[in-house]
């Protein structure tokens, strides 16, 4: 009895000095919870709807936007501001080679990350989408991706839109009220059936100016 009393302590004291698990990343849609009270987001759902509201609350199927609820299995996109825009998503509810392309149009521009076939990981500037590869700019260097290796793509956020001048990168000015994604945003996945509908917005409430 004694030598299992042992042995049974020498596993306890094994156990506690085991690192402790490190806790599940957030799921993007666990993340809106850190979405600002009372700032203007916009829904865009599969009908073609959108909806401008102050952000008040969220659950783990259901947003609430100026206390209107939207389930997430009928959301494309949330964006920040009043515009369903690609660029300000803090969300995405598709996979879409579509919404890469649509990131090349100014007044910004966007930093991508992506993960390829064989699980290698890059992150940069976007500078082109073509439709069958993306260009970023990876410390300092132009890396074109093929679209049959790529396994993966991120919004990982925006930043003033840029002329390129040479091998110059001359940034202006950003509005303050636009505001980039918290964490990266998973807008194309090979794995995922691929979305490139058109995406209409009809508003059914705009905030008050």
């Amino acid at each position: 009895m004694k030598l299992n009393f042992v042995f049974v302590e020498l596993v306890l004291i094994a156990a506690a000095a085991l690192p402790a698990r490190s806790a599940s990343p957030e799921s993007p849609w666990e993340a809106l919870k850190h979405l600002s009270k009372h700032r203007v987001y916009t829904v865009l759902n599969r009908d073609g709807s959108c909806f401008s509201g102050a952000f008040v609350s969220i659950s783990d199927n259901v947003i609430s936007l100026n206390q209107r609820q939207f389930n997430r299995s009928d959301i494309i996109r949330i964006s920040g501001g009043e515009t369903p825009d690609v660029h300000t998503a803090v969300y995405s509810g598709r996979s879409s080679w579509a919404d890469l392309e649509a990131l090349q149009s100014p007044p910004y521009y966007s930093s991508l990350m992506v993960i390829t076939t064989d699980e290698r990981q890059f992150t940069g500037p976007l500078i082109g989408v073509a439709s069958d590869q993306l260009t970023l700019m990876v410390e300092g260097k132009e890396m074109r991706f093929a679209k049959e290796f790529l396994a993966r793509v991120f919004l990982t956020g925006k930043k003033p839109a840029f002329e390129q001048s040479g091998l110059h990168w001359n940034p202006l000015d950003l509005p303050k009220k636009v505001m980039a994604p918290m964490q990266p945003i998973p807008l194309y996945e090979v794995s995922a059936r691929e979305d490139n509908s058109k995406l209409e917005c009809s508003p059914t409430y705009r905030r008050p100016q």
